[in-house]
């Protein structure tokens, strides 16, 4: 592989998918590498396909992309780190040490300068109260549209190309391609797979590289208007939740039986009465175009969403006496699914929610309510038919020290091969209860920086 960069030694790397982790490696690579990047989907028109749920249903929401840009296009751009505490014992400890310092590059990249205030007053506002902290969830004005990034102008961008398998050939990784007419070889020096946590397995799976851990530990984070709360004291829980503009509370709490973390959000609500939960009635695993259009309206029937959206869209966070839960579950980190495909070439999940997890969810639910000093009101039919898909697949190709217990190694390159990385939230060991966005720009901006040092032995430094 050559490693020198400039005149005819510039490394040919080609990215497998066009999403989050893609577009910033795609960004990032391109001043060093030939950089070609494949995108299943149009460079204009994106479109959600049906995922069959042999399991549990992911529920209404559309939850994958194609098009260039990937599932970004279904993405509100909520940014959140992992905390120490929340990476567990499976994740390397070079990658608990590292990521946090690509926080401000990730943000500042997806979001502009402006952001760059925003993380760091929201950083000077955390505090803890035992297994339970409170941090900030930087909500952008508007969603990133990384379709439109100007990273696709400076790139070989190959759209409406559906990469069949990979192939090692000496110093040399072949990307068999095709289209709906033709099919296509191209070599190159080395290859990263970053089509997701539901596509990026089955790309191997196809290759015939990676050990039997491919497409199994899936997790998700469940998700779900699980309960309501009687706040006595409305003012003190405003000033305990209090954020600057484009910052939003998000409370953890650790389950210490479980060692799960859950997430909370509040939402101010005007009683303590259940509606019928807008996914229950409507969710049935399906997709069709255009995805947004059928899910709004669907959950626009249901009074507890109107109250959600409504309250986001006119920036009303301030509780009175009442307040709905949001919450967002960490599931184990050994998957509670696996995602494979079938011969007609759509992708089957099977999915659950574990009992251990509703259960500390429970525990943690009061916990909430306790610190607020509020009275808590669950649901009459339980919260575990109100949990569905966060759309935060993760786990399928999860960094481990070795190939027996997971794909990928610490530097995200696939065990017992030389030219073959995959980055994106397929990688995830774990996820804590934390939103997966800034931990996967994190983790392309750390391999981007590997790989730049290995081309050209250039330390990439960062802003705090």
């Amino acid at each position: 592989m050559p490693h020198a960069i400039g005149g005819l030694a510039r490394p040919r790397v080609a990215i497998i998918g066009s999403g989050l982790a893609g577009e910033i490696l795609a960004a990032r690579l391109t001043v060093f590498c030939d950089v070609t990047v494949y995108e299943r989907g149009d460079s204009g028109l994106h479109y959600s396909p049906r995922v069959l749920a042999t399991g549990r249903s992911f529920g209404l929401k559309s939850t994958i992309s194609y098009g260039v840009g990937g599932t970004t296009e279904l993405w509100r751009g909520n940014l959140i780190g992992l905390e120490p505490e929340e990476y567990g014992s499976h994740w390397p400890e070079s990658c608990k040490n590292e990521l946090a310092r690509s926080h401000v590059s990730v943000v500042t990249h997806l979001n502009g300068e402006r952001s760059r205030a925003s993380w760091f007053s929201g950083q000077r506002l955390n505090f803890d109260v035992g297994n339970l902290m409170v941090r900030s969830l930087i909500v952008p004005h508007r969603s990133p549209r990384l379709s439109l990034s100007s990273t696709w102008h400076a790139v070989s961008l190959r759209a409406n190309c559906l990469v069949d398998r990979l192939e090692e050939h000496g110093s040399e990784i072949v990307v068999v391609s095709s289209d709906d007419s033709e099919r296509f070889r191209h070599s190159v020096d080395l290859a990263i797979v970053c089509a997701g946590a539901l596509n990026s397995p089955l790309i191997l799976r196809r290759s015939d590289v990676g050990s039997d851990r491919v497409g199994s530990c899936l997790t998700d984070h469940p998700m779900g208007l699980v309960a309501k709360l009687a706040i006595a004291d409305p003012v003190r829980v405003n000033a305990l939740l209090a954020r600057p503009t484009g910052l939003r509370s998000l409370i953890k709490v650790r389950d210490e039986t479980s060692g799960l973390w859950a997430s909370f959000q509040l939402c101010p609500t005007h009683d303590l009465q259940f509606d019928e939960d807008h996914y229950l009635a409507n969710g049935n695993g399906r997709a069709a175009r255009p995805f947004w259009r059928r899910d709004l309206f669907a959950k626009l029937r249901h009074q507890s969403y109107r109250e959600l959206w409504a309250n986001k869209a006119l920036q009303r966070h301030r509780m009175g006496p009442y307040a709905y839960v949001l919450a967002m579950l960490e599931q184990e980190p050994d998957g509670c699914g696996s995602v494979s495909t079938r011969s007609t070439g759509q992708i089957a999940v099977s999915w659950s929610i574990s009992e251990t997890s509703i259960q500390a969810l429970n525990r943690s639910l009061y916990k909430l309510s306790a610190w607020l000093g509020a009275d808590l009101h669950l649901p009459p039919f339980g919260i575990a038919s109100r949990l569905w898909s966060g759309a935060h697949h993760a786990g399928t190709c999860p960094i481990s020290p070795n190939a027996a217990t997971g794909v990928v190694d610490s530097d995200l390159r696939l065990h017992d091969r030389d030219r073959l990385y995959a980055c994106d939230a397929s990688v995830l060991p774990s996820t804590g209860a934390s939103h997966t966005g800034l931990t996967i720009g994190s983790l392309a901006t750390r391999l981007a920086d590997h790989l730049i040092f290995r081309f050209s032995g250039r330390v990439v430094e960062h802003t705090r």
